[in-house]
């Protein structure tokens, strides 16, 4: 219903404890201790809605789409938009890394007009979050911090026919840095070199130790983070760098019980 508290986190919770318990969830009146974090939850709320209110108000750029006060204005939420929401949408997650408790979930902006989970369920370009794992590659390979890598411009065939050549973010190139140089400014270019050096299926692999189910085809375009991702699995992999190398499983319970307790 709308107007719970974390609505998209307790759903998370119910389709887990559906998933060990099966009908015996609604059938005995169980008791479940989550990991939210009450006001975690309500900053998270508030700063996913302040982000989207001001890309909406053009403080972005212009912002060409309906709005989602303009979608409430024209009567549309009573049919709900599910997956394919019309206007603009976010997720949010924040874990523990020690432990890898969910203090915070945002799937979406209005879980009554869209019960899909942004968070768990869409699968998202992660773009240059994706490149620490092309460099933990790289260091686990041996290649040092202080290793020297081109940021230059590349032109590599595609199966098309056509060639792809990547830019950075300024469009501009700076020539020979160190990789640590190149992570910090995060280079597109420096990113590209780097995994084609340790190879596009040794990155897949990294990729699957840091927990991230879905496909990474072999291209060095996933270098820079083309491969779509579950949001919450590349949140939780990010808990292997806090860790110092071990990663923690997200998780929402912390116990369950019954009425005998």
């Amino acid at each position: 219903e709308s107007g719970e508290i974390a609505p998209y986190f307790a759903e998370w919770v119910r389709q887990t404890l559906h998933e060990r318990f099966g009908d015996r969830l609604y059938e005995q009146g169980l008791k479940v201790y989550t990991t939210l974090d009450l006001d975690m939850q309500a900053a998270a709320e508030r700063a996913v809605e302040g982000q989207l209110r001001a890309i909406e108000g053009g403080g972005f750029g212009t912002f060409r789409h309906l709005t989602y006060e303009q979608y409430i204005a024209r009567g549309d939420r009573d049919q709900g938009s599910g997956a394919e929401s019309p206007y603009l949408q976010a997720a949010f997650v924040a874990i523990d890394p020690h432990d890898g408790s969910v203090r915070a979930m945002v799937g979406g902006r209005d879980y009554y007009d869209s019960q899909f989970n942004r968070a768990t369920q869409a699968m998202r370009q992660p773009g240059s979050t994706f490149k620490p794992i092309v460099y933990a590659t790289a260091v686990q390979q041996g290649l040092s911090p202080s290793t020297i890598i081109d940021d230059t411009p590349i032109s590599l065939p595609q199966l098309d026919g056509t060639e792809w050549t990547p830019e950075n973010y300024d469009l501009e190139f700076r020539g020979p840095m160190t990789m640590r140089e190149g992570l910090y400014e995060s280079r597109n270019l420096v990113a590209i070199r780097v995994g084609m050096m340790v190879g596009e299926n040794n990155v897949i692999e990294m990729a699957r130790k840091f927990g991230l189910t879905t496909p990474v085809p072999p291209y060095p375009s996933i270098h820079i983070g083309s491969a779509e991702v579950y949001p919450l699995e590349l949140i939780a992999g990010y808990t292997t760098f806090a860790n110092l190398g071990t990663r923690t499983k997200p998780n929402a319970i912390l116990r369950v019980e019954d009425s005998e307790g």
